[in-house]
């Protein structure tokens, strides 16, 4: 048994994750405020994500009309109707990405890296309940004045399960702009290896 809502704002989902139940909390849709929303959520111990509402606009081609045009509610002059119904997806009708789908990949990342300043030392949190980190290659690399000084990876290193570390990648990334990359070493059921599963840029 879980708890769940729908489209409550940061607010008010905070007080029902805070209302004393110990049931895991999902959001079963929400819409606006995703890096709000996501920022409280992966600092509750009772929630367990949300589900954006939706995957993609809903639209048509139209019969007849060979343009390419995708025809969106309102468009065939239907009486009554909700004009901008449908649309509040995260790619087009035909697939295309909107900008939001990049917001919400950076908020569904696995792995959360912060750093001090411009020191070499990257603090990595694994976000995971079950994966290790030694699961997923994580590559990074030192930027000054727009050009790569040092690179380099984090091999084997293994962190738990809702584990935080320090790595400190050196000298030569010491003032630098880095850029860490985390992808799969494997193949999996649900994606290839050197799949990106998180990109940080530590400025």
């Amino acid at each position: 048994d879980m708890d769940s809502n729908m489209y409550p704002s940061v607010p008010n989902m905070k007080a029902r994750d805070e209302n004393g139940s110990d049931r895991p909390y999902v959001l079963c849709e929400y819409t606006p405020g995703i890096q709000e929303h996501w920022d409280y959520i992966w600092k509750s111990q009772r929630m367990i994500g949300a589900f954006y509402w939706d995957w993609c606009w809903q639209g048509l081609y139209k019969f007849g009309d060979n343009s390419g045009r995708i025809y969106l509610s309102g468009d065939f002059g239907e009486q009554p109707t909700a004009v901008g119904a449908g649309r509040d997806g995260l790619v087009s009708p035909d697939r295309k990405p909107f900008p939001v789908l990049a917001t919400i990949r950076d908020c569904y990342r696995p792995f959360f890296v912060t750093r001090s300043g411009k020191s070499p030392v990257l603090t990595v949190k694994n976000r995971f309940d079950f994966t290790d980190m030694n699961r997923f290659n994580v590559e990074w690399e030192a930027v000054r004045a727009g050009r790569v000084v040092a690179s380099g990876n984090l091999g084997n290193a293994s962190l738990a399960p809702g584990e935080t570390a320090e790595f400190n990648l050196g000298q030569g990334a010491e003032g630098c702009e880095i850029n860490i990359r985390f992808s799969l070493k494997e193949d999996t059921l649900w994606a290839p290896a050197g799949h990106v599963v998180a990109l940080y840029q530590a400025l």
